[in-house]
């Protein structure tokens, strides 16, 4: 766990809150095992590293946010789908709402279950429910802009700007 305790070191990984890795976030809970705790901020970082947008738009306030926000995630692949749904979706309004494209928070549920298969293989089938939420927020976003007008506006976007800059 020493990604986390270089941020925060957790009291007690019990009583363990969103706080612990983000003193802003507040007291909603994380998981109490801490290789969750450290696979959520690994995928927060992955997520933050393929995406230089969240960095430009949020800064470091953001990544804090990033932190937290993922590992809250990480617990509600102990929730039923219905539930894991609506949460993601609740989510996926509010942070839309402060500038975040869903697809952005579509991408991080995918490589958080990835990461966090890696760290706890036991609980594998728990996370592939993050897995069925990013499918859900995939569909309704193709259902307004489909993978193939997506790959061209890129494709554009890259011409007129450049790779590097892309």
């Amino acid at each position: 766990a020493w990604v986390v305790e270089r941020l925060y070191p957790l009291v007690s990984a019990q009583s363990a809150t969103a706080a612990d890795l983000n003193p802003q976030a507040g007291s909603h809970t994380i998981p109490a095992d801490l290789r969750e705790v450290e696979a959520s901020v690994v995928a927060g970082e992955r997520t933050w590293r393929a995406w230089p947008y969240m960095a430009a738009r949020y800064g470091a306030r953001g990544q804090r946010y990033t932190r937290s926000d993922s590992a809250w995630i990480a617990t509600l692949a102990g929730y039923d789908q219905p539930s894991v749904d609506h949460q993601i979706a609740w989510l996926g309004g509010l942070l839309a709402a402060r500038g975040m494209p869903r697809m952005i928070l579509e991408d991080h549920l995918r490589v958080l279950a990835d990461e966090l298969v890696q760290a706890v293989p036991e609980r594998a089938a728990d996370y592939t429910r993050l897995v069925v939420a990013a499918d859900r927020l995939a569909a309704e976003r193709r259902a307004h802009l489909g993978d193939g007008v997506l790959a061209e506006l890129a494709a554009s976007f890259e011409r007129q700007i450049g790779p590097a800059a892309a």
